[in-house]
Parts: C-alpha cells; sequence; structure tokens
C-alpha cells in the first residue's frame, strides 16, 4: 500500500520484464542486482494487483449506486403510475354514478309525466258529462250511469 499513496502511474509488464533481462555489469554484484529487480518486479505487480483491485471495487459501488438510483426511479415512476390509474377509477366511478343518477331522474320524471298523462286522461267510464242550458255550457253536471 506503500506505493499506492505516491506512484500514480505503474511501468508496464513489458517494461519490467525489459529491465529485468537488462544486463547487468560483470562484477560481484551480479547476484545482488538480479534480486533486486526481481523484488522490484514482484513489488511493482503486487501494487498494481492492489490499485486494480481498489478500482474494481470503487467501479461495483457506484454500479450498485446506480442500480440503486434506478430502482428508486422506477418505483416512483410505478406509485405515479397507481396513482394516476386510481385517479382515472376513481373519476370513471363517478361519472358512472352521475350518469345512474341521471337515468333515475330521467326515469322517475317519464314516470311522473305518464302518471299525470293518465290521471287526466283517464277518467271514470261510467261518467257522462251533460249539459243543461244551452250552448254556453253554463250549468254542466257530471253524473254517474
Amino acid at each position: 500500500m506503500g506505493l499506492l499513496k505516491y506512484v500514480k502511474a505503474f511501468p508496464s509488464d513489458d517494461d519490467c520484464a525489459k529491465a529485468q533481462s537488462a544486463p547487468c555489469p560483470p562484477d560481484a554484484k551480479m547476484a545482488e542486482m538480479k534480486t533486486l529487480r526481481e523484488k522490484c518486479t514482484e513489488l511493482i505487480m503486487a501494487a498494481k494487483a492492489k490499485k486494480t483491485h481498489a478500482a474494481e471495487q470503487c467501479a461495483q459501488m457506484l454500479f450498485n449506486e446506480l442500480d440503486q438510483e434506478k430502482a428508486v426511479r422506477e418505483n416512483r415512476r410505478q406509485a405515479l403510475i397507481r396513482k394516476r390509474d386510481k385517479r382515472k377509477k376513481r373519476k370513471k366511478e363517478q361519472q358512472e354514478e352521475a350518469r345512474r343518477e341521471a337515468e333515475t331522474k330521467e326515469m322517475t320524471s317519464a314516470k311522473a309525466l305518464e302518471s299525470d298523462e293518465r290521471d287526466r286522461v283517464s277518467e271514470p267510464e261510467d261518467a257522462v258529462i251533460s249539459t243543461a242550458g244551452g250552448a254556453r255550457g253554463m250549468d254542466c253536471a257530471i253524473g254517474v250511469r
């Protein structure tokens, strides 16, 4: 983790391989130099792996947050759809109720008119209208036969 704090970019794998295979001075420190190069390469590879792992974790957290935001948006959208449908249903029920009331009023008024007409038209069949007193009809009398 020490290198991750200070190093912004690491050498590529090819550069590390070139550095290991680079010629060493032909003195006694050749073996020591080779082990130091290998140790540096291992440290660089481990640091790169840690950096990659940290980046993957950050990316995964970002994806999770995006998924959560998407789920929240979808839930809100579904709630709005349910609310809209509920309003439409309530409005439709109110219109249906108003239509039923209008039909009921219409039928009631039609029955009342029918009843009034029947009452006016239907006089007793036995009733006889007689006029006594001439053409003026002032002395009309209704009699029952």
